[in-house]
């Protein structure tokens, strides 16, 4: 999409920048099509690249829709508008089974927090301010 996306996108950015020594650590992102059919492996690298997300940690995925479809429906965020797609962040510490939906618009420092608490840094409190 043209709205949304960007903007978590610099969003995470942020969150990522806070994160200096969690990230690409204990903390990755993992940006999910929901647009397979646009968002092709070269679209997704271009956008990230233009976001300046093309960054190691941070996995942008693609695939077939009835995969992106399946997926999504399992995590609760399937749209039948691809454009309504859901904004929602989903974090999570799989070997803990400790899950959170985040608010994409809520300050990178919350979320930022957040994402030091689920990954049970011993400084629950971002690095940087």
């Amino acid at each position: 999409c043209q709205d949304a996306c960007p903007l978590i996108t610099q969003q995470l950015n942020e969150v990522r920048q806070r994160l200096p020594e969690l990230f690409g650590k204990q903390v990755f992102f993992v940006t999910l099509s929901s647009d397979p059919k646009r968002d092709t492996p070269q679209a997704m690298k271009q956008f990230a690249q233009k976001q300046h997300a093309d960054v190691e940690g941070w996995t942008f995925l693609t695939g077939r829709q009835d995969h992106i479809d399946k997926i999504l429906k399992k995590l609760g965020q399937y749209s039948e508008n691809v454009e309504g797609h859901s904004t929602l962040l989903i974090a999570g510490n799989v070997p803990a089974k400790r899950w959170s939906k985040i608010l994409a618009n809520a300050p990178s420092a919350a979320i930022a927090l957040r994402l030091s608490v689920l990954a049970g840094a011993t400084d629950a409190a971002p690095a940087k301010p």
